[in-house]
């Protein structure tokens, strides 16, 4: 996916892409990334993050989440001092 089809996405899927930037999503499995996002969308996975998600999921098409997890699981993880990404 490019810049500019992720820019064409929904003002949630943008507030969702930076709640998953904030879960260390780069790199992250994109079949693990859709099957999670679309959890949080059908209000199927609870705690943690869900009550900030869900929100933020519930109109994300099939092809939104399709192309925020292909996006997402494109990037190279990034790993600082702080954070260790497993």
């Amino acid at each position: 996916m490019n810049h500019s089809k992720l820019a064409a996405l929904t003002t949630q899927a943008l507030v969702l892409t930076a709640c998953l930037f904030a879960m260390s999503a780069y790199g992250q499995n994109v079949d693990y990334l859709i099957s999670t996002l679309q959890a949080y969308r059908d209000n199927l996975r609870l705690g943690g993050n869900s009550a900030m998600m869900s929100p933020q999921a519930a109109n994300l098409t099939d092809q939104d989440i399709s192309d925020i997890a292909a996006y997402y699981g494109a990037q190279t993880p990034v790993i600082d001092s702080e954070t260790q990404i497993k």
